[in-house]
């Protein structure tokens, strides 16, 4: 029997063993660990001063005298996986459900869905607070209160967690530990592994099975075909996260029908590795490109990887693509620009410790891309358009739009500067073949209430002054 809950809680991927009465637990020990890659290699033994996780610099300061000197799980804070070598308790040490303490705990979706936090849905499978151990502070940094869960776990159960919630997960200490220097671990940049590519995808990606979906790209081929692509999740997310993949549907009788199954999905292999963002852009030679983005969540550093495919054949219901391609870091909110030169520009963006907008380019139809510049300017979500005298203007995504100027074709640029109110969402700006500039986004009287509504379309005659 296989139990599939949301991320953000534990999966238990094997039959559950029969409940245990006190007495009969008394005389069980605790089980046996092996951490499962790529996120968590290793056991560590709970002490005083210990580095908890492999991402942060926590340390365990308060550790109940249950629990100390057994093994934990070495991994990321966000995500956990180990499978369950030899049957007897495993702990988890997690933020407590209390209703003081809530506000930060739970991650709720653009629907206004909340998504649980981890403790209930450890009950729900089978795990037991310890009600003889209080609420405490696991390290000196981390300010939710914590609580210890425990179950009796069977021979071959898969636990794991991730984001929203955190976690530590203990059991016995193997007889052959050794030690291990945590400053040597790192994660591999899984955002640069080639991700599962599905032609025929299988039930589970299907529309019945779907929770979430968003953010939607659309292009339309030269014959009528209509191609649309967004991420989905099919296991409880109800948001943008970890278990993301990208679906790619098309129509050939003006959008009426779409085809069912998918005509693609793109799934990471790791499941913590979310895959979002997808564009669609059909080239001046008539290509449709495929463009879509990798975040690696465990990391939990917002750090991205740009993808892309192409096929030669958008008007057909079954064109042949090519292999998925890695560009770069960052993630492609909007669609390339194609400049009076003839080069195009991608204008990504990347977060966490290397942030700023990377502008991709490239000079030989889509050969190659390169790295122009890396505009470290406040915002996502950029959009560049050229000028009329050559200079190039890029809008930003912040609370409303801000804007940066280049006068070397994107080398080098100005300080930013603010364009328009706004509330904080995605927005749209190109040229027509009047020449005029289209503007779409949410306009200055949404600023205040930061709701995404009223979206409205501006025409300017003057490059955007007005």
């Amino acid at each position: 029997m296989t139990i599939s809950v949301a991320i953000g809680l534990v999966f238990l991927l094997s039959g559950l063993p029969e409940p245990l009465h006190a007495e009969e637990r008394a005389e069980k020990g605790d089980a046996i660990l092996k951490p499962l890659e790529p996120y968590g290699g290793f056991i560590g033994k709970i002490e005083k001063g210990v580095r908890i996780w492999t991402d942060t610099e926590d340390t365990f300061q308060n550790v109940p005298d249950v629990l100390k000197g057994k093994g934990y799980v070495i991994s990321t804070k966000y995500y956990s996986e180990a499978l369950v070598e030899k049957q007897g308790y495993v702990y988890v040490i997690t933020p407590t459900p209390l209703d003081e303490n809530m506000q930060d705990r739970f991650s709720r979706s653009a629907a206004g869905r909340v998504i649980p936090y981890f403790a209930p849905n450890l009950i729900d499978q089978g795990f037991e607070r310890m009600e003889d151990i209080p609420e405490f502070r696991i390290s000196e940094n981390v300010k939710e209160p914590v609580a210890v869960y425990r179950k009796y776990a069977g021979k071959g159960e898969i636990i794991k967690y991730g984001n929203p919630s955190w976690g530590v997960t203990v059991a016995g200490l193997p007889a052959d530990y050794k030690p291990v220097d945590l400053n040597k671990f790192k994660v591999p940049d899984l955002n640069a592994r080639k991700p599962n590519i599905y032609t025929k995808p299988m039930e589970e990606y299907m529309l019945a099975g779907r929770n979430f979906q968003g953010v939607v790209s659309i292009e339309v081929a030269p014959n009528g075909r209509i191609w649309a692509s967004w991420a989905a999740n099919n296991s409880g997310v109800y948001t943008e996260g970890a278990g993301n993949y990208v679906v790619l549907v098309t129509s050939g009788d003006k959008g009426r029908t779409w085809s069912e199954p998918y005509s693609m999905v793109i799934d990471p292999v790791y499941w913590p590795v979310a895959a979002f963002d997808s564009i669609l852009w059909h080239d001046p030679s008539g290509r449709l490109w495929f463009f879509w983005s990798h975040r690696d969540r465990a990391s939990n550093n917002y750090m991205y990887g740009l993808w892309a495919m192409v096929t030669e054949d958008s008007g057909s219901a079954h064109p042949k693509w090519s292999e998925p391609r890695y560009i770069g870091e960052g993630f492609l909110a909007n669609k390339p620009t194609l400049l009076s030169t003839g080069e195009w520009f991608l204008p990504a963006t990347n977060r966490g410790p290397r942030w700023g907008k990377l502008l991709y380019v490239s000079g030989d139809k889509g050969k190659t891309f390169s790295l122009l510049a890396n505009i470290t300017r406040a915002g996502i979500e950029p959009m560049v358009v050229e000028r009329k005298n050559g200079d190039l203007w890029m809008l930003i995504r912040q609370n409303g739009i801000s804007q940066v100027f280049s006068h070397d074709r994107g080398k080098t640029w100005s300080e930013q500067t603010f364009y328009r109110e706004g509330t904080p969402a995605r927005f749209y700006m190109g040229r027509l073949k009047s020449g005029r500039l289209l503007l779409i986004y949410h306009p200055a009287e949404t600023a205040s209430t930061k709701r995404r509504n009223k979206m409205t379309a501006y025409l300017s005659e003057d490059e955007g002054k007005t």
